[in-house]
């Protein structure tokens, strides 16, 4: 049967036959990886069949929470001989009140600094805050000084601990992911352990001031471990 036009109506209504409405078409296959490649994706970054989990990326994580739980254990027994050598005992609690809200700035700071740039920029500079800090921390000449690099420390502490997270997330598979969160948990347990016999054998028979720059150079190899990972195309 045809219209005026001379078109076949027949045709028409078997494109929409009843059949056709009970058992409509399957969806298009979704397209393959290559064509939907994602440059954030870590699969893309490291290349095919590349091991999702990075050792050297859980390494870089792991010394950085270290670092981080150590300075927070370590200093709490050091203070009370820094505070008396600095003449400052009356302003002991103003070390820590300092470094943690300049934590919590940094903490503010990391979100949306990684959302522009990405984790490796704001890990990289937290963990230069934080042995620039306690650089200063460990050469302060009086109490004032002492509070410049105590909030120097607390801004990078802030930074490393919101952007270690993404790096997680961007570095591992989920069914991976609980394992790492659960070594970097783990991390804090060892300095709550030792940090405060440590920090008291430093200050009684070397100096007050290595309680401060012990974690210095552990903090420097984590920055260069992530870096080196970057070059290799990790998703940092």
């Amino acid at each position: 049967m045809t219209d005026v036009t001379g078109r076949d109506l027949t045709a028409s209504a078997d494109l929409d036959s009843p059949a056709d409405r009970a058992h409509p078409a399957a969806p298009a296959a979704p397209a393959s990886r290559g064509a939907l490649a994602d440059p954030t994706h870590p699969a893309d970054l490291a290349g095919p069949g590349a091991p999702r989990t990075d050792r050297a990326i859980t390494a870089a994580l792991l010394l950085l929470t270290t670092m981080i739980a150590f300075e927070n254990m370590a200093v709490a027994t050091a203070m009370p001989v820094v505070a008396a050598e600095l003449g400052a005992l009356g302003s002991y609690g103003l070390a820590f009140s300092s470094m943690m809200t300049a934590m919590l700035l940094g903490i503010v700071l990391a979100g949306p600094w990684t959302d522009r740039a990405g984790p490796l920029a704001p890990v990289f500079w937290g963990q230069a805050f934080f042995a620039m800090g306690a650089i200063v921390c460990g050469a302060a000449p009086s109490f004032g000084v002492l509070l410049v690099g105590r909030v120097i420390t607390g801004l990078g502490a802030g930074l490393v601990i919101v952007v270690e997270f993404v790096v997680v997330a961007r570095t591992f598979e989920p069914a991976q992911r609980p394992r790492v969160f659960s070594w970097m948990s783990a991390a804090w347990v060892l300095p709550s352990l030792l940090g405060g016999p440590i920090a008291g054998w430093l200050a009684s028979n070397v100096s007050w001031r290595w309680v401060f720059w012990v974690v210095v150079l552990p903090a420097g190899i984590a920055g260069g471990l992530l870096l080196l990972r970057r070059a290799a195309g990790a998703a940092v």
